[in-house]
């Protein structure tokens, strides 16, 4: 044990809990609603009598010690405190109320008030689905309907909600194919091609009361009540009746996501697209169906945010964009120089005292629109290190200039090619 890291102790607790916790006996409690009153108004608590502890006393020390195991409560229940929104997290009263320990009482007890207190909060939105959530979701979508029929309720329950547990999967994952939903860590997320397709088709393709009465009509088919031949006509007319009602319909798609990168097939114009674990470049003609992967979602994190990063792929500028203009020449950047437009002008370590860089800066400092973001360590006595320690003037080629750009400091090292002689330098000094 005294070999362990920290983390491996808080693993191995938490194994080693849960193993004994089986060998004991059954957890018996009792789900009671308490109501009382009081100065006139009716308060009401809701939660657990333990009859026996059971296997839960195994994590009933782990909350006094704060061991590995105190994530759970009392009884050895998850503690989960985000279902209660920020302003109540970390905040011991805000238990979930049904898991409370609650005494012994009887009808017409009579308790005194010892505290009182008055709380507040915001509640959260709807959670987004996750894959997990989805597929949970098409397995029973009772809850999404909007009709109140029981039989409708009854036969999708029988028959398993949308799909079938070989094909729910495959659905969502076209989905993603198609670009109508797309992944933010482990939320998904409705794509614009999405929200317009929902807004364009009927009403009826958007609820599982469709899969239920279709359901059904198989139901009658199995038993012999209903021809299947009848069922088919039936689907092939609705579908047209769909088809007409959507092609003479007002509602109209457009692409938001256009890019000026086109075709090498068709030559008509990409669509920036982000598939499940990349983004893309698709031709917009579906016909053609030319699509290339840009940049590829990664399994290295971020040393800061620690989200995953992103692979570009070799060949790609990241930092292209409809619009940019490449300045190579000097007089190129000189006349940078002259536009009255809003700039953000990037300055590396050792960029400020000589170069291209200066000049920028004396022609910019004094805007308060722009701003000068410094990438790195500035050295003392440098004008960089006046400019972040908050200098109001500063002199360039012996001139006053005011200082009205924002100033900010990205920090990092050098990112010129003499960047392993500066950290092998680094190592040496120490």
């Amino acid at each position: 044990m005294e070999h362990m890291s920290n983390n491996e102790r808080k693993i191995y607790d938490l194994v080693v809990r849960r193993f004994i916790s089986v060998l004991y006996p059954a957890f018996e409690y009792e789900q009671t609603t308490l109501k009382a009153e009081a100065a006139g108004e009716t308060f009401t608590a809701k939660g657990k009598v333990i009859k026996a502890a059971g296997w839960k006393a195994v994590y009933a020390d782990a909350v006094s010690s704060g061991s590995s195991a105190s994530q759970y409560d009392a009884y050895g229940d998850y503690e989960d405190s985000e279902d209660f929104g920020e302003d109540f997290q970390n905040n011991d009263m805000y238990l979930k109320a049904s898991e409370q320990a609650l005494p012994v009482l009887h009808k017409g007890d009579t308790l005194t008030v010892t505290r009182t207190n008055i709380t507040s909060g915001k509640t959260k939105a709807p959670a987004r689905f996750t894959e997990a959530t989805l597929l949970s979701a098409m397995e029973n979508p009772v809850r999404y309907m909007s009709s109140d029929d029981n039989k409708m309720k009854k036969t999708l329950g029988e028959t398993g909600g949308l799909g079938t547990v070989a094909t729910r999967a495959d659905i969502i994952e076209k989905l993603f194919h198609s670009f109508l939903l797309e992944k933010k860590g482990n939320e998904i997320l409705l794509t614009s091609k999405g929200k317009q397709l929902l807004e364009l088709v009927p009403e009826d393709l958007k609820k599982p009361e469709l899969t239920a009465s279709w359901e059904m009509e198989l139901a009658k088919i199995a038993k012999g009540a209903h021809k299947e031949q009848i069922f088919i006509k039936d689907i092939e007319s609705y579908t047209k009746e769909l088809i007409r009602d959507i092609k003479t319909s007002d509602g109209t798609f457009r692409h938001d996501n256009l890019t000026n990168t086109k075709c090498p097939h068709c030559g008509k114009r990409m669509l920036s697209v982000k598939g499940k674990n990349s983004r893309m470049l698709v031709c917009q003609d579906r016909e053609c169906g030319y699509r290339e992967t840009i940049a590829r979602t990664s399994n290295a994190r971020c040393p800061n945010c620690h989200k995953k990063m992103e692979l570009i792929k070799k060949g790609i500028n990241p930092i292209s964009f409809p619009g940019l203009k490449i300045s190579v020449t000097s007089d190129d950047s000189k006349s940078i120089n002259y536009d009255e437009e809003p700039k953000v002008i990037i300055s590396a370590s050792g960029m400020c005292d000589a170069g291209r860089i200066k000049h920028h800066l004396k022609h910019n400092l004094w805007n308060e629109k722009n701003t000068i973001l410094f990438v790195g360590y500035q050295a003392v006595g440098t004008l960089g290190r006046a400019l972040i320690e908050g200098a109001a003037d500063v002199k360039l080629f012996g001139e006053p200039v005011h200082v009205a750009a924002h100033i900010c400091q990205m920090p990092g090292i050098s990112g010129h090619a003499d960047v392993n002689g500066l950290l092998d330098w680094a190592k040496a000094a120490g």
